[in-house]
C-alpha cells in the first residue's frame, strides 16, 4: 500500500499548530503522542514528541539551543542518532497519509528531503513583527536579552523556507498564516490541488480568532525602517504564495508603507535627506524614532544629527520587549486577579451554602422545637388537667380520711378497749395455760395408773377366777332368758 508523507513546518509562532490540527481533522495522521497544550497553545501544539525529541536531541549534541533559535544553515546529524530515524520512519510505515509537524524541521529540510524522497512539504509563515511580538509575549529568555536576536531568527527560518521553497516548488507549499485562517477550506483544496494529497473539508472550529493576537502598526513601521531586509524577504514570502484566486499579489498592508515623516534607514545617514526633526513624526513613532538623532550645537543647520544604525539597532527593539513583559505580567496578574475572584466566588457561593444549609437545617430544627414545644404545652395541659383531677382526688381522700378519722376515733375506743380485754385472756389463757399444763400432768398421771389398771385387768383376766366368773356370768344370762 501506498504512503504519503506530509511535513508541515515554518518559524516558530507562525500558525504552524493551527495548521497542523485543521489538517488533523482532514484525515492527516500527525502522531498520537503529541505534546500537550499549554499557556502558549491553548489549543495544544500538534507536534509528535517522537519527531520533536529527535530534533532536539540533533541540536543538543552541536551545542545549540534545543529550541532551534540558532542561526546555522548546516546542521549535522549523528551517526548515533541516525538509528532512530529508522525507527520513526517503521512506525509510520504502514500509515496510508502521515506527517508531522515541527518548525525544527526547517533546520534540517534537506536531510528530510533525502531520507523521505516522496515526502512533500509544507510552509506556513507570517508577519515577522507579529512572530517577534508572539516570542516576546511569551517572555524567552533568549529574546529578552536580544530582541534583534528574534527577527534575525526568523529571517533565517523563513530564507532556508524560500530557497527549499525555489529549488523544490513540485514538492513544496508556501502558505501565509492570513491565507488559511481566512479560508480555512483552501488549505485542504491547495494541498490536494498542488501537492496531489486528497483530504477531507476541516472542522472550522479547530480555528480560535481570540488565540491570534496582533500587534501594532507601530512594530510593523519600526521593521520596515530599520530592518528592511526583513520586509524584503516577507515580500518574497508572500509573491511565491498560494491564495484562493491562484494568485499572490502583495496585500496592503499600511503597517509598513512607507512614511514621507519618517526617514528610512539609508535616510538617516544622509542628514539633507531628512530635515524633519522628532517633533513632526507621528506620536506614535516618537519613542522609536526620538532616539535615533542626537543634540548638536545650535551654529548647525539642524538641532539634530542622525545616529548610525550600528549605535541603536542592538537595542531597537528593547521598549517592545520590555512592553511584552509588561503585558504580561499584567495579563498574569489579571489571570490571578482572576483566579483570586473565582477563589473568592468559590468560597463564597461554599459560605452561603453552608450558610443556607445550615439556615435550612435551623429552620428544621426550629420546627422540629416548635413541634416540640406544642406537644410540651399539650402535655402541659394534660399534666395540668391530671394535675387537676388528682388535686380534686386528693380534696375528695382528705374529706374521706377525714370522715374515715371521725370513724377511727370510736373504733381506736374500742380497739384499746379489746386490747385490755385481750390483755385479760392473755392473762386467763396464762391461767387457763397454767391448769391445763398441770392438768396434762395429772392425765399423764392417769394414763399411767389406767395402764397400769389395764395390765392388772388383763392378768385377771387371764387368771382362773377370772374364767369362772365369766362362765358363770353367761350361765346367768342363759339361765335368765329361759
Amino acid at each position: 500500500m501506498s504512503s504519503q508523507t506530509l511535513i508541515i513546518t515554518g518559524m516558530h509562532r507562525s500558525g504552524t499548530s493551527l495548521t497542523a490540527s485543521l489538517l488533523q481533522s482532514a484525515g492527516l495522521d500527525v502522531g498520537q503522542r503529541l505534546l500537550m497544550e499549554n499557556e502558549s497553545n491553548p489549543k495544544g501544539h500538534y507536534e509528535d514528541l517522537d519527531f520533536v525529541n529527535f530534533h532536539e536531541d540533533v541540536l543538543d549534541a552541536q551545542g545549540l539551543n534545543p529550541a532551534g533559535w540558532t542561526l546555522e544553515r548546516s546542521i549535522p546529524i549523528s551517526e548515533l542518532l541516525k538509528p532512530r530515524v529508522e525507527s520513526l520512519l517503521a512506525q509510520n510505515a504502514g500509515k496510508p497519509l502521515w506527517g508531522w509537524k515541527d518548525p525544527r524541521t526547517v533546520l534540517f529540510l534537506d536531510f528530510w528531503r533525502q531520507t523521505i524522497p516522496d515526502a512533500k512539504f509544507l510552509f506556513v509563515h507570517r508577519q515577522p513583527w507579529e512572530v517577534m511580538d508572539s516570542l516576546f509575549r511569551r517572555g524567552n529568555p533568549t529574546f529578552i536579552k536580544n530582541p534583534n536576536f528574534a527577527l534575525e531568527v526568523w529571517h533565517h527560518y523563513n530564507q532556508l523556507i524560500l530557497e527549499f521553497y525555489q529549488e523544490f516548488p513540485d514538492r513544496s507549499l508556501l502558505l501565509s498564516l492570513d491565507t488559511i485562517t481566512q479560508n480555512p477550506q483552501f488549505l485542504t483544496q491547495i494541498v490536494a490541488d498542488k501537492l496531489n494529497i486528497s483530504l477531507q473539508i476541516p472542522e472550522i472550529d479547530r480555528y480560535d480568532q481570540s488565540l491570534l493576537q496582533h500587534t501594532t502598526s507601530h512594530h510593523a513601521l519600526l521593521i520596515q525602517t530599520h530592518f528592511p531586509e526583513s520586509i524584503d524577504l516577507y515580500t518574497q514570502l508572500l509573491q511565491h504564495s498560494l491564495t484562493p484566486n491562484n494568485s499572490a499579489p502583495i496585500p496592503h498592508h499600511p503597517e509598513f508603507q512607507p512614511s514621507p515623516e519618517l526617514p528610512n534607514s539609508q535616510d538617516s545617514q544622509n542628514p539633507q535627506n531628512s530635515p524633519e526633526t522628532p517633533s513632526s513624526l507621528p506620536s506614535t513613532l516618537l519613542t522609536s524614532s526620538t532616539s535615533l538623532y542626537l543634540p548638536v550645537p545650535s551654529s548647525t543647520s539642524s538641532p539634530y544629527l542622525p545616529l548610525p544604525p550600528s549605535s541603536y539597532k542592538p537595542w531597537i527593539a528593547k521598549d517592545w520587549v520590555d512592553y511584552c513583559a509588561l503585558a504580561k505580567d499584567k495579563k498574569n496578574l489579571e489571570t490571578h486577579v482572576q483566579q483570586l475572584h473565582g477563589e473568592i466566588r468559590r468560597l463564597h457561593d461554599e459560605e452561603i451554602a453552608r450558610l443556607q444549609e445550615e439556615v435550612g437545617r435551623s429552620h428544621t430544627e426550629l420546627a422540629q422545637t416548635h413541634a416540640e414545644i406544642q406537644h410540651s404545652h399539650a402535655e402541659i395541659h394534660r399534666c395540668n388537667a391530671q394535675l387537676h383531677e388528682a388535686h380534686t382526688a386528693m380534696q375528695d381522700m382528705q374529706t374521706h380520711i377525714q370522715s374515715l378519722a371521725a370513724q377511727i376515733s370510736p373504733l381506736e375506743e374500742q380497739l384499746r378497749h379489746t386490747h385490755t380485754e385481750l390483755e385479760q385472756v392473755r392473762l386467763i389463757a396464762q391461767q387457763a395455760q397454767g391448769h391445763l399444763t398441770l392438768t396434762q400432768t395429772e392425765l399423764q398421771q392417769t394414763q399411767g395408773e389406767i395402764t397400769s389398771l389395764q395390765a392388772t385387768i388383763r392378768g385377771m383376766e387371764s387368771s382362773k377366777f377370772w374364767m369362772l366368773r365369766r362362765a358363770w356370768m353367761k350361765l346367768k344370762k342363759l339361765l335368765g332368758r329361759a
